[in-house]
């Protein structure tokens, strides 16, 4: 491991502290710039979408760099009745393509939900050329503490 950071995001208003602390971590490892650019729209857009569509008051990020991978993982728990699930985006839609365009920057994605909480965790290589990216079809056991 080169680099870690815990965050707990508690709102919209701390998003660009958690981006700028985000991003001391990924340049203190030498993470390239294209690389780090996918991390943070992939951190922004789940802790807003925790915010905003989970209902959360906070949202736990957790970044880890390794040499050849960082991994993220972001939890928060849903608040009955302020959750507002948003579909996936269709043609002529507003909103609605972000976990998508992760899928497509990372190389893992994966959420669940149970109890009440949901925890997502994604994959990006430090490196084109990564061993350890995972074929489709196979899965990947993630180091990051749960």
């Amino acid at each position: 491991m080169r680099s870690a950071v815990s965050v707990v995001v508690r709102g919209v208003h701390d998003l660009a502290a958690f981006r700028d602390v985000l991003g001391s971590c990924l340049d203190d490892a030498s993470v390239r710039s294209e690389v780090a650019a996918d991390v943070q729209l992939a951190a922004s857009e789940l802790v807003t979408n925790g915010l905003t569509h989970g209902g959360a008051d906070s949202v736990d990020v957790h970044a880890v760099v390794f040499d050849d991978r960082i991994e993220l993982r972001v939890h928060h728990g849903d608040r009955p009745g302020r959750s507002r699930p948003h579909p996936l985006g269709r043609r002529g839609d507003a909103g609605g393509r972000g976990m998508g365009i992760l899928r497509h920057v990372s190389s893992h994605l994966t959420t669940d939900h149970r109890n009440g909480a949901r925890t997502t965790w994604v994959v990006f290589a430090r490196t084109t050329t990564a061993a350890w990216q995972r074929p489709s079809g196979r899965s990947y056991a993630f180091s990051a503490a749960s």
